[in-house]
């Protein structure tokens, strides 16, 4: 029962844990598509 136990908690940690990267993962990757498109925008702006 207790193995049983840690085991879940152990998945339910590497699981919050996953959900956390990918959701700093699709941060970074909308800063950097944001970043992109101004840029792109800036440059075309300026030309």
């Amino acid at each position: 029962m207790i193995t049983k136990h840690a085991f879940h908690l152990v998945m339910n940690n590497s699981l919050n844990f996953s959900v956390l990267s990918l959701d700093l993962l699709f941060v970074l990757m909308m800063f950097i598509l944001l970043k992109t498109l101004s840029a792109s925008q800036f440059t075309i702006g300026v030309f």
